[in-house]
């Protein structure tokens, strides 16, 4: 009886403290509250798992079923720490790529009087690299803004360069280069060092 009370109570401390390990490494978002609602489901089910048997006749503690366990031990407690870990990393990413796709378009929007549609970036998600989070690539829309009067002349035309088989947008512009689009990719090669011929412009009809 006291060991089979003893595993009870093991199950509950380790269920706890995994627990709040989670809630330590989940951010704060509308995923969280689900995961703790799931969390508090588990926490009584643990404790109200000895419980069950006193349903039926036999009431020894002996032949209580502890189903939780071989499932709570350390080498799963681990595996589950780690997937929840990899989540976070995820979720922190593209949090911090959302983040930079709108501090850009906020910043570019005082550079040119064209209505910025979309930013698009590429970063570098590779954790061992020193180059962690850095923006490999951007690739910007652009549409017409009506209501600053450009005639056709002065609408940009972008050259189509080939990359194997397929043809890419470059940023590399034909006619009349508008000093806008320069500022653009000036602005994000010295603030974000990023390569020239991996900035993309598209301006839309």
């Amino acid at each position: 009886m006291l060991r089979a009370m003893s595993q009870w109570v093991r199950q509950i401390i380790m269920v706890v403290m995994f627990a709040a390990f989670v809630d330590f490494l989940i951010p704060e978002n509308n995923f969280l509250r689900y995961v703790k609602v799931f969390l508090g489901l588990l926490v009584v089910i643990v404790m109200i798992s000895p419980l069950m048997p006193f349903f039926n006749k036999d009431l020894s503690f002996e032949e209580i079923p502890f189903v939780y366990e071989d499932f709570f031990d350390n080498k799963s407690i681990i595996s589950m720490s780690d997937s929840l870990n990899k989540i976070n990393k995820e979720l922190a990413i593209d949090g911090y790529k959302a983040n930079i796709e709108k501090y850009i378009s906020e910043e570019i929007a005082g550079l040119t009087l064209y209505n910025i549609k979309n930013v698009a970036v590429i970063i570098n998600k590779d954790l061992s690299s020193s180059d962690f989070g850095k923006i490999t690539q951007v690739k910007i829309t652009l549409s017409e803004n009506l209501s600053n009067g450009k005639s056709e002349q002065e609408k940009i035309s972008i050259e189509k360069i080939k990359i194997g088989d397929k043809k890419a947008e470059s940023s590399v512009f034909v006619e009349n280069p508008n000093e806008e689009f320069k500022n653009i990719i000036e602005y994000l090669t010295e603030n974000f060092d990023i390569l020239e011929k991996n900035i993309y412009i598209e301006l839309e009809d």
